[in-house]
């Protein structure tokens, strides 16, 4: 089954006055096209701050996410306009 959206040991944050505030840590998952997923947590838990990374609006302070096998780092912006939510890619798993 191909795989849609992979997250490699991201850890994702700002980095405010030269310090890093990591606020993911390590994450990993892999999802086709068709799943649904939730993701629950307290505020200022993170899941916004991994939503932008995972979405390529904010980047990831180490790992790596790939769309379609395709790194986001190696993505032009004009690329990852086109994923948007606008897009006309279908997607089969």
């Amino acid at each position: 089954m191909k795989r849609l959206l992979e997250i490699k040991n991201v850890s994702a944050g700002y980095v405010v006055d030269k310090k890093t505030n990591v606020v993911v840590a390590d994450a990993c998952l892999s999802l086709c096209g068709g799943q649904l997923v939730s993701m629950l947590g307290a505020n200022g838990a993170g899941k916004s701050t991994l939503l932008r990374t995972i979405a390529g609006t904010q980047r990831p302070l180490q790992g790596d996410v790939l769309v379609d096998g395709k790194s986001l780092k190696s993505m032009s912006r004009k690329e990852l306009a086109k994923m948007g939510p606008h897009s006309s890619r279908r997607i089969d798993c």
